[in-house]
């Protein structure tokens, strides 16, 4: 005999996912906003009523409002719906969400591993390892890296191959962040018409792709994620409870970016990846700088970015 349950209506359950997310002050906003309206337009939650809804929260947490900002966001989560509604018999694919079950299920089909473990089996050894170190091991001679000392800080250019040492030792409350991609590190008008070192337009390539994970632990996603033969070039501890990977395809345009992506996403969602951060233009810890008092610590780093699994890699000096 099966018992009905009772489904709480989408906007009830909309609330308490939004209970969930983190408005404290100090908090980015833009990332949730972005999950926030993600999860409106799936259970189909009226644009108004979701976007009053946001725009309180923010104010609530003590955050600046600004509707441009708020409107773009929620029309990026809600254009499969507007997608539909121009093309009624061909209906977008069902967005990938996480599923914790499959995760759990990854990563019990490897071995234990602890960061320790990790860290053993980088072919570069982390502990050895300053920011400016990392930065030129990642990026080409050159090229210019922009760090951030927050989401908000309009940033400062790094030079790869000069070895500029203001880059080492950096810190602040929030962390301290590169942008993943390098940038021509020009000022140049982004899409809101305001000056910008960080933008799309200031991309020069679309080679890399940070994956992190707001719903997963940590060493579980990490051991998941070891399973999957992925061009990992670098993982690194956030300053608080997450990890980010920073991996790279070697893609010259936004659109060879989105090729290679769209078919990875689904199951990288699958598995706990935050399809938030799955864009060229992202800003992610910088290896070696400080978040308060807990260090953004390199974990393990490979420039060659082999797809070798994780799970299968030697330690580092063993054959």
């Amino acid at each position: 005999m099966s018992i009905p349950v009772k489904r709480p209506d989408p906007w009830s359950w909309w609330i308490k996912y939004l209970d969930r997310l983190p408005w404290a002050e100090g908090k980015t906003k833009q990332r949730q906003t972005y999950k926030a309206f993600i999860r409106a337009g799936t259970l189909g939650i009226d644009e108004n009523r979701a976007m009053a809804e946001v725009e309180s929260r923010v104010r609530a947490a003590g955050g600046k409002v600004v509707p441009r900002d708020l409107r773009r966001n929620l029309l990026r989560a809600y254009g499969y719906a507007e997608t539909a509604e121009s093309h009624p018999a061909s209906p977008p694919a069902p967005r990938p969400a996480f599923r914790p079950a499959d995760l759990a299920a990854l990563a019990a089909a490897g071995p234990e591993m602890s960061l320790e473990d990790l860290m053993a089996k980088s072919p570069v050894d982390p502990a050895q390892l300053n920011s400016g170190d990392f930065l030129e091991a990642v990026f080409k001679p050159g090229e210019r890296v922009i760090v951030c000392k927050s989401l908000e800080d309009p940033g400062r250019v790094y030079r790869v191959g000069c070895r500029e040492p203001w880059v080492n030792s950096l810190g602040s409350p929030v962390g301290v962040f590169y942008l993943s991609n390098p940038a021509d590190g020009l000022l140049r008008k982004n899409a809101n018409g305001r000056n910008s070192l960080r933008s799309e337009g200031n991309l020069t390539d679309f080679r890399h792709l940070v994956l992190e994970s707001d719903e997963a632990e940590a060493l579980v996603w990490l051991r998941a994620m070891a399973q999957v033969s992925l061009p990992i070039v670098a993982i690194y501890a956030s300053g608080g409870k997450s990890v980010h990977i920073l991996t790279r395809f070697e893609c010259r345009t936004k659109a060879a970016f989105l090729e290679v992506l769209e078919p990875l996403k689904p199951g990288l969602v699958r598995y706990g990846a935050d399809p938030a951060a799955m864009t060229a233009v992202r800003l992610t810890r910088l290896p070696g700088a400080m978040r308060g008092k807990n260090e953004q610590k390199l974990l393990f780093l490979d420039p060659a970015a082999a797809t070798t699994r994780l799970s299968v890699r030697s330690r580092r000096g063993e054959a």
